[in-house]
């Protein structure tokens, strides 16, 4: 691309212009003419471009390289915060079944009771419809 650059630029009057002006637009005034100069000295002088190519495309390797490097430890890192949360998953299933458990116990212990007072029947009903909502979070 430099090269058919440098020949539109030696043959096709005013491009040289028309390209300023088009890099001052896109990259406001002092930006567009480092650009401009840049493209001119780098990529399109015949001799110097190929050199020019050759450190972008080293450039490009290490870009990379460097980016693996990020990707494979930011798979680890998300590794080791997946590990952590299953042992806090753990502990909380723990505690959720421990739970579960007490709540059939004290079920069953106040349906073994052949009479219940008005009071223990209410907490009793409260009991079990908690008790079904927690079970239905298993399955």
């Amino acid at each position: 691309m430099g090269f058919k650059r440098f020949v539109k630029k030696s043959l096709v009057p005013f491009y040289n212009t028309r390209d300023m002006v088009d890099k001052v637009q896109t990259y406001g005034f002092i930006d567009g003419i480092k650009e401009k100069l840049r493209e001119d000295f780098l990529e399109d002088t015949p001799g110097i471009s190929h050199i020019y190519n050759a450190g972008r495309y080293d450039g490009k390797i290490e870009g990379y390289v460097k980016a693996s490097r990020e990707y494979e430890q930011k798979l680890l890192d998300q590794a080791a915060a997946f590990l952590d949360q299953k042992e806090v998953f753990e502990d909380q299933k723990e505690q959720y079944e421990q739970l579960l458990q007490e709540y059939e116990d004290y079920i069953e212990e106040m349906s073994g009771k052949e009479h219940l007072s008005n009071e223990e029947q209410s907490a009793l009903n409260q009991i079990m419809i908690t008790e079904r909502a927690l079970s239905k979070l298993v399955s």
